[in-house]
Protein backbone atom coordinates (compact mmCIF):
# COMPACT_ATOMS: atom_id res chain seq x y z
CA UNK A 1 0.00 0.00 0.00
CA UNK A 2 0.92 3.38 -1.08
CA UNK A 3 2.12 5.60 2.12
CA UNK A 4 -0.41 8.97 2.32
CA UNK A 5 1.67 12.01 2.31
CA UNK A 6 0.74 14.91 5.01
CA UNK A 7 -1.62 17.04 4.42
CA UNK A 8 -0.72 20.91 5.30
CA UNK A 9 -3.54 22.98 5.30
CA UNK A 10 -1.98 26.41 5.45
CA UNK A 11 -2.97 30.17 5.33
CA UNK A 12 -3.72 33.20 7.20
CA UNK A 13 -5.69 33.40 10.01
CA UNK A 14 -7.48 35.88 12.61
CA UNK A 15 -8.74 34.40 15.86
CA UNK A 16 -10.93 37.15 16.37
CA UNK A 17 -12.53 36.44 13.22
CA UNK A 18 -15.66 34.44 14.10
CA UNK A 19 -15.82 33.21 10.68
CA UNK A 20 -12.31 32.64 10.49
CA UNK A 21 -12.42 30.43 13.76
CA UNK A 22 -15.83 28.75 12.95
CA UNK A 23 -14.45 27.52 9.22
CA UNK A 24 -11.55 26.29 10.76
CA UNK A 25 -13.12 23.91 13.33
CA UNK A 26 -15.57 23.05 10.27
CA UNK A 27 -12.10 22.04 8.54
CA UNK A 28 -10.94 19.92 11.25
CA UNK A 29 -14.43 18.32 12.01
CA UNK A 30 -14.29 17.06 8.10
CA UNK A 31 -10.69 15.42 8.51
CA UNK A 32 -12.00 13.66 11.26
CA UNK A 33 -15.04 12.40 9.25
CA UNK A 34 -12.95 11.30 6.25
CA UNK A 35 -10.83 9.48 8.57
CA UNK A 36 -7.32 12.31 7.65
CA UNK A 37 -7.38 13.46 10.42
CA UNK A 38 -3.75 11.50 11.11
CA UNK A 39 -2.91 12.94 8.04
CA UNK A 40 -3.58 16.44 8.55
CA UNK A 41 -1.61 19.48 9.73
CA UNK A 42 -3.38 23.10 10.02
CA UNK A 43 -1.23 25.57 10.04
CA UNK A 44 -2.47 28.53 10.22
CA UNK A 45 -0.85 32.42 10.48
CA UNK A 46 2.36 30.70 9.44
CA UNK A 47 5.30 33.20 9.63
CA UNK A 48 7.69 33.79 6.45
CA UNK A 49 10.07 31.47 7.09
CA UNK A 50 7.39 28.56 7.49
CA UNK A 51 5.73 29.45 4.67
CA UNK A 52 9.24 29.23 2.71
CA UNK A 53 9.73 25.69 4.01
CA UNK A 54 5.94 24.48 3.06
CA UNK A 55 6.79 25.70 -0.23
CA UNK A 56 10.11 24.11 -0.74
CA UNK A 57 9.17 20.90 1.39
CA UNK A 58 5.94 19.87 -0.39
CA UNK A 59 5.17 17.36 -3.15
CA UNK A 60 2.48 20.06 -4.49
CA UNK A 61 0.76 22.88 -3.58
CA UNK A 62 -3.15 23.36 -4.09
CA UNK A 63 -4.36 26.75 -4.91
CA UNK A 64 -7.88 26.60 -4.88
CA UNK A 65 -9.88 30.27 -5.67
CA UNK A 66 -11.81 30.07 -8.85
CA UNK A 67 -11.36 32.92 -11.34
CA UNK A 68 -8.57 34.69 -9.45
CA UNK A 69 -7.46 37.78 -10.60
CA UNK A 70 -3.61 36.73 -10.86
CA UNK A 71 -2.70 35.05 -7.44
CA UNK A 72 0.68 35.07 -6.37
CA UNK A 73 0.83 31.82 -4.31
CA UNK A 74 1.43 29.86 -7.37
CA UNK A 75 4.36 32.02 -8.32
CA UNK A 76 5.64 31.55 -4.81
CA UNK A 77 5.43 27.78 -5.16
CA UNK A 78 7.07 27.13 -8.66
CA UNK A 79 10.11 29.33 -7.85
CA UNK A 80 10.35 27.64 -4.35
CA UNK A 81 10.16 24.71 -7.00
CA UNK A 82 6.53 22.69 -6.40
CA UNK A 83 4.45 22.24 -8.62
CA UNK A 84 0.42 23.89 -8.78
CA UNK A 85 -2.53 22.13 -8.65
CA UNK A 86 -5.18 25.29 -9.60
CA UNK A 87 -8.41 26.17 -11.10
CA UNK A 88 -8.17 26.22 -15.07
CA UNK A 89 -9.73 30.03 -14.59
CA UNK A 90 -8.58 33.51 -13.98
CA UNK A 91 -4.72 34.22 -13.33
CA UNK A 92 -2.94 30.95 -13.26
CA UNK A 93 -4.39 30.14 -16.57
CA UNK A 94 -1.03 32.99 -17.29
CA UNK A 95 1.06 31.56 -14.67
CA UNK A 96 0.54 27.85 -14.16
CA UNK A 97 1.17 25.70 -17.65
CA UNK A 98 -0.58 22.48 -17.40
CA UNK A 99 1.57 19.25 -17.32
CA UNK A 100 4.75 20.87 -17.19
CA UNK A 101 4.59 23.20 -14.25
CA UNK A 102 1.60 22.03 -12.96
CA UNK A 103 -2.00 20.77 -13.07
CA UNK A 104 -4.93 23.07 -14.03
CA UNK A 105 -8.11 21.30 -13.08
CA UNK A 106 -11.54 21.91 -13.09
CA UNK A 107 -12.76 23.32 -10.06
CA UNK A 108 -14.65 20.12 -8.61
CA UNK A 109 -14.06 17.64 -6.26
CA UNK A 110 -13.03 15.13 -8.55
CA UNK A 111 -10.99 17.67 -10.67
CA UNK A 112 -8.63 18.49 -7.38
CA UNK A 113 -8.48 14.70 -5.98
CA UNK A 114 -7.22 13.36 -9.35
CA UNK A 115 -4.77 15.54 -9.97
CA UNK A 116 -3.44 14.90 -6.01
CA UNK A 117 -3.90 11.38 -6.93
CA UNK A 118 -1.25 11.98 -10.26
CA UNK A 119 1.40 13.89 -8.12
CA UNK A 120 1.09 11.21 -5.49
CA UNK A 121 1.65 8.44 -7.41
CA UNK A 122 3.98 10.16 -9.94
CA UNK A 123 6.21 11.56 -7.33
CA UNK A 124 9.56 11.88 -10.03
CA UNK A 125 7.10 13.41 -12.22
CA UNK A 126 6.18 16.19 -9.63
CA UNK A 127 9.07 16.90 -8.95
CA UNK A 128 10.23 17.31 -12.75
CA UNK A 129 7.19 19.92 -12.94
CA UNK A 130 8.68 21.85 -10.00
CA UNK A 131 11.84 21.98 -11.54
CA UNK A 132 10.19 23.59 -14.77
CA UNK A 133 8.07 25.81 -12.72
CA UNK A 134 11.21 27.22 -11.23
CA UNK A 135 12.60 27.83 -14.21
CA UNK A 136 9.82 29.50 -15.41
CA UNK A 137 9.27 31.73 -12.68
CA UNK A 138 13.01 32.93 -12.84
CA UNK A 139 12.61 33.26 -16.77
CA UNK A 140 9.15 34.90 -16.97
CA UNK A 141 8.50 36.63 -13.89
CA UNK A 142 11.81 37.53 -12.21
CA UNK A 143 13.40 40.99 -11.56
CA UNK A 144 15.45 41.13 -15.05
CA UNK A 145 12.56 39.98 -16.95
CA UNK A 146 10.53 42.86 -15.65
CA UNK A 147 13.13 45.63 -15.71
CA UNK A 148 13.47 44.89 -19.37
CA UNK A 149 9.26 44.72 -19.93
CA UNK A 150 9.56 48.00 -17.14
CA UNK A 151 12.33 49.58 -19.94
CA UNK A 152 9.98 49.07 -22.73
CA UNK A 153 7.06 50.34 -20.98
CA UNK A 154 9.12 53.32 -19.70
CA UNK A 155 10.57 54.26 -23.25
CA UNK A 156 6.99 53.75 -25.00
CA UNK A 157 5.84 56.45 -22.29
CA UNK A 158 7.94 58.96 -23.25
CA UNK A 159 7.64 58.36 -26.72
CA UNK A 160 3.42 58.98 -26.80
CA UNK A 161 4.11 62.27 -24.26
CA UNK A 162 6.50 63.43 -26.86
CA UNK A 163 3.80 63.26 -29.31
CA UNK A 164 1.42 64.36 -27.36
CA UNK A 165 3.42 67.79 -26.31
CA UNK A 166 3.61 68.05 -30.03
CA UNK A 167 0.14 67.75 -30.93
CA UNK A 168 -0.35 70.30 -28.11
CA UNK A 169 1.95 72.24 -29.44
CA UNK A 170 0.45 72.78 -32.40
CA UNK A 171 -2.83 73.30 -31.25
CA UNK A 172 -4.72 69.72 -30.91
CA UNK A 173 -5.25 67.80 -27.59
CA UNK A 174 -7.80 67.68 -25.38
CA UNK A 175 -5.45 69.81 -22.98
CA UNK A 176 -4.98 73.17 -25.73
CA UNK A 177 -8.93 72.86 -26.33
CA UNK A 178 -9.61 73.55 -22.29
CA UNK A 179 -11.64 70.26 -21.75
CA UNK A 180 -8.91 69.08 -19.20
CA UNK A 181 -6.12 71.64 -17.99
CA UNK A 182 -2.46 70.03 -18.83
CA UNK A 183 -1.24 70.84 -15.40
CA UNK A 184 -4.67 68.31 -13.87
CA UNK A 185 -3.80 65.77 -16.86
CA UNK A 186 0.20 65.86 -16.02
CA UNK A 187 -0.61 65.78 -12.32
CA UNK A 188 -3.22 62.82 -12.45
CA UNK A 189 -1.07 60.68 -14.99
CA UNK A 190 1.55 61.17 -12.32
CA UNK A 191 -0.57 59.83 -9.34
CA UNK A 192 -1.39 56.89 -11.47
CA UNK A 193 2.14 56.20 -12.19
CA UNK A 194 3.30 56.18 -8.31
CA UNK A 195 0.23 54.33 -7.29
CA UNK A 196 0.80 51.64 -10.01
CA UNK A 197 4.57 51.51 -8.62
CA UNK A 198 3.49 51.15 -5.49
CA UNK A 199 1.49 48.25 -5.93
CA UNK A 200 3.93 46.85 -8.23
CA UNK A 201 6.65 47.19 -5.62
CA UNK A 202 4.70 45.72 -2.61
CA UNK A 203 3.52 42.16 -5.20
CA UNK A 204 6.86 41.70 -6.63
CA UNK A 205 8.56 42.25 -2.59
CA UNK A 206 5.69 39.48 -1.81
CA UNK A 207 6.90 37.15 -3.83
CA UNK A 208 10.92 37.65 -3.04
CA UNK A 209 11.15 38.93 -6.49
CA UNK A 210 12.25 42.61 -5.71
CA UNK A 211 14.90 42.98 -2.74
CA UNK A 212 13.72 44.66 0.33
CA UNK A 213 15.65 47.11 0.05
CA UNK A 214 14.79 48.16 -3.83
CA UNK A 215 11.18 49.60 -5.24
CA UNK A 216 9.66 49.85 -8.90
CA UNK A 217 10.33 53.26 -8.56
CA UNK A 218 14.00 53.12 -8.45
CA UNK A 219 14.29 50.73 -11.07
CA UNK A 220 12.35 53.43 -13.22
CA UNK A 221 14.48 56.07 -12.42
CA UNK A 222 17.18 53.73 -13.52
CA UNK A 223 15.94 52.76 -16.58
CA UNK A 224 14.97 56.54 -17.53
CA UNK A 225 18.98 57.22 -16.75
CA UNK A 226 20.24 54.70 -18.49
CA UNK A 227 18.06 55.44 -21.99
CA UNK A 228 18.33 59.47 -21.28
CA UNK A 229 21.06 60.15 -19.48
CA UNK A 230 18.99 62.41 -17.00
CA UNK A 231 18.26 62.69 -13.65
CA UNK A 232 14.56 62.35 -12.45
Amino acid sequence: TKAIPNLVVAGGYDPRNVENVEHLAELKQLAAELGIGQYTTFAPSVGDDERAQLLRSALCVVYTPHREHFGIVPLEAMYAGSPVIAVNSGGPKETVVHDETGLLVENTVDGFASALEQMVNDPTGAVEMGRKGHGRVAANFGLDTFRARWADIVEETMKRGAQRRHRWENGHGLESKGIFPLWFTCMAEAMLALLAAFLLTFALKATGLLHPNDSVWGEMRRVVRRRTGDEL
